[in-house]
Order: structure tokens, then C-alpha cells, then sequence
């Protein structure tokens, strides 16, 4: 494989220079490129990722960064409910939902 990069290397340099490119009969550059390449190690991995080992620490997930220009009462109320959220087993539109209407009636 070193030899087949090293030799595809020699022929840029060679194009790069004006020379002529030559290579033995019935072949191509695209062939050789294709050749190196096939013989490159797999990059493509057709295994499930989302496995009980691979599961982010709940502490991890919970950590929200904010935007500087973010207004503190916005923070305030997506903290709220994210709480709600955890505290109700529920997902963050029906929390939103709830607590925004917990909001316009006090």
C-alpha cells in the first residue's frame, strides 16, 4: 500500500511538472487510484452505536449552555422546565405547555 501512495505521489509531482505521464499498457491513473484505495482499511462501521455501554451520563446530559445574550428570565423558565420535565417524566412541549400556563394564571 506505501508503495502504491508513494508511486501515485511520483506521478502528481510528474503532472505537477509538465511531464508526461506513462504508465504500462491498460492502465490508468484512475485504476491505480482505485487500487490504493480498495485496499484501504474499512471506515464505514455497520454496528449499532446506541448500546447500553455507550449511554451518556445523566449528569452529563443535563448540562445547558446559554447563549451571553441570553435574557435571565429565559434561562429562569427553561430551567423550570427541564425540573418539570424530570420531576414528571415528561418532554420538554408538554412541560413548556404546563408551566407557561402555571405562569399566566398567578
Amino acid at each position: 500500500m506505501k508503495e502504491q501512495a508513494v508511486e501515485l505521489l511520483n506521478y502528481a509531482t510528474a503532472f505537477d511538472n509538465g511531464e508526461e505521464l506513462c504508465f504500462s499498457e491498460g492502465e490508468s491513473l484512475s485504476q491505480k487510484i482505485q487500487a490504493l484505495l480498495s485496499e484501504q482499511p474499512q471506515v464505514i462501521m455497520f454496528s449499532e452505536f446506541a448500546t447500553k455501554e455507550r449511554v451518556a451520563d445523566i449528569e452529563q446530559t443535563n448540562i445547558v449552555q446559554y447563549s451571553e445574550d441570553t435574557p435571565p428570565e429565559m434561562i429562569e423558565l427553561d430551567q423550570q422546565i427541564r425540573t418539570y420535565m424530570q420531576q414528571n417524566n415528561t418532554d420538554y412541549t408538554t412541560a413548556f405547555e404546563i408551566i407557561t400556563k402555571k405562569r399566566k394564571i398567578k
